[in-house]
């Protein structure tokens, strides 16, 4: 996170994120987020997504 402050629950768990913090999400967990406040993050994949190498497989994330 570089500013702001997010809800994220992950595998039934809440963490409230703000300036400074990572969340590390397992792989294949149930996870979702809410944008408490404006916020500016960086995520980070590694290994990268398949579905973003292969094109047009990421658009549930494009409105």
């Amino acid at each position: 996170m570089i500013s702001g402050k997010l809800r994220f629950v992950v595998n039934n768990e809440t963490y409230i994120a703000g300036s400074g913090d990572v969340v590390y999400i397992p792989p294949n967990a149930v996870h979702g987020v809410e944008a408490l406040e404006d916020s500016l993050i960086v995520d980070v994949y590694s290994p990268i997504r398949d579905d973003w190498l292969r094109g047009g497989e990421d658009k549930y994330l494009r409105s």
